[in-house]
């Protein structure tokens, strides 16, 4: 006894209503993966052979971030060495230092006052 799909239509065990309905869902997938398969045997793959960071180019960008970064970073302040902090305020990004009439003992008071001004 033969079981399955023949010349004849279906045969055997497969006149099961659960068998036909499921041999008749696969058959898009089988499909697909035959010509997924032919597709890959066709197909060229040197441009799959690494990820996108092991490109030359990439590695270059990278390099180039890398040293702007690090040039940026040179100019800025250490934060972690107090002892070559200038005196007084200064933006540790610009190096910019405050003038000797900025205080910021009283910069509440001050801040309320022009509050109060501007109001």
């Amino acid at each position: 006894m033969r079981y399955g799909h023949g010349p004849q239509g279906l045969t055997g065990l497969t006149m099961n209503q659960s068998a036909v309905s499921l041999w008749a869902l696969s058959l898009h997938k089988c499909r697909r993966l035959q010509k997924d398969i032919a597709d890959m045997k066709d197909r060229n793959f040197k441009d799959d052979q690494g990820h996108k960071e092991e490109t030359a180019s990439r590695m270059a960008y990278d390099e180039k971030d890398r040293t702007t970064i690090r040039e940026k970073l040179e100019l800025c302040i250490h934060p972690l060495k107090p002892d070559e902090h200038p005196q007084g305020l200064v933006n540790i990004v610009t190096g910019k230092m405050n003038p000797d009439t900025v205080n910021v003992e009283n910069a509440h008071t001050i801040g309320s006052q022009q509050r109060q001004q501007f109001e």
